[in-house]
Order: structure tokens, then C-alpha cells, then sequence
């Protein structure tokens, strides 16, 4: 369960950067969403930072500090739930891709209740080394396999914003 877990933190933040790194690649500092150009001018980066092409690498390094925190495990992004996953797409990107998710058989809001109990299986697991209920080999599989699908359908998310941006429809 804290793989499953572990996965998914690492993907939401490992795409947020390739994101960004797909973008700063592909278009210019004009065409990139207004939300993402004004949280990197509050982060306060070293004009130097953008001389030539410099803002490329710059605006990766910002987003992973933002993920990363402050290099003593403070202010970064900590836990992987509906709020936290919001709030760093919103603060950065200005999209919310977690309120997009589904699939057939499983709505948006089941999507969201099921990350909510992901977090919460997973606390309760690594800080005090129980389950909220019965959890057996079954059990883990089909979180394994809500978890991969999550991933899947979170990335179409992400596809789908950076075409908008790329293909000339501003988002």
C-alpha cells in the first residue's frame, strides 16, 4: 500500500515538471499559460536566470524546488491528497486535472474518494503500522490497478492542456 502510495506521489510531481519541461521546449515565454509566467515571477528567481535561453532551465528548477521544498524537507510538496494535488497544479499551471479524472464505472468524485483513501490507508499504515480495515493480497492488487489508471487518465489530462497550449487554443 505505500508503494501504491509512493507511486502516485512520485508521478504527480514527476509530471508537473515533464510538463514544464515539455513546454518551456515547445513554446515561447509569451505562449506559456499567464497562471505559470506570474507564479515564476513570485518565486522571485535571479534575473540573470532568464539571459538567453536561461529561463528554460530556470522555470524547471523553480518547479522542482517548489516540489522539493527548501533542501531540509520544509514547504514542499508533501502529501499526495485531492487538496495538495489541487493546489500545486492550480499555483503553477492553473489547471486542477484531479477534478477531470474518471473512467467508465468510476465517477470523478469516486476517483477523488478513492486518492482521499489512499492517503489515509497509507498514513494510518506507515505512522502507526495498521489498516483502517482487512487488507489482503486482493486488496493491494486492486489498489495497485486504481492507481495505474489514476496515472493513465491523469496524464490524459495533462496531454490534453499542453495540445490546448501548443495547437494555438490558449487555455
Amino acid at each position: 500500500m505505500a508503494l501504491c502510495y509512493t507511486a502516485w506521489e512520485v508521478y504527480v510531481e514527476e509530471a508537473l515538471v515533464e510538463t514544464v519541461e515539455l513546454l518551456t521546449e515547445t513554446v515561447s515565454p509569451a505562449e506559456l499559460p499567464e497562471t505559470f509566467r506570474e507564479w515564476v515571477v513570485t518565486a522571485k528567481p535571479s534575473p540573470w536566470a532568464f539571459v538567453g535561453d536561461g529561463w528554460r532551465d530556470e522555470a524547471v528548477a523553480l518547479v522542482r524546488a517548489r516540489i522539493e521544498g527548501d533542501g531540509k524537507g520544509r514547504f514542499g510538496f508533501n502529501t499526495a491528497s485531492v487538496g495538495n494535488v489541487e493546489g500545486l497544479y492550480q499555483q503553477v499551471l492553473g489547471i486542477a486535472p484531479i477534478y477531470a479524472v474518471k473512467w467508465r464505472g468510476r465517477s470523478n468524485e469516486m476517483v477523488r474518494r478513492d486518492v482521499s483513501d489512499l492517503v489515509e490507508i497509507r498514513g494510518e499504515i506507515v505512522h502507526k503500522g495498521t489498516t483502517p480495515g482487512a487488507l489482503n493480497l486482493k486488496g493491494v492488487r486492486s489498489w495497485a490497478d486504481f492507481v495505474t489508471r489514476l496515472c493513465e487518465k491523469f496524464d490524459e489530462q495533462l496531454i490534453e492542456f499542453r495540445t490546448g497550449l501548443t495547437s494555438g487554443n490558449k487555455k
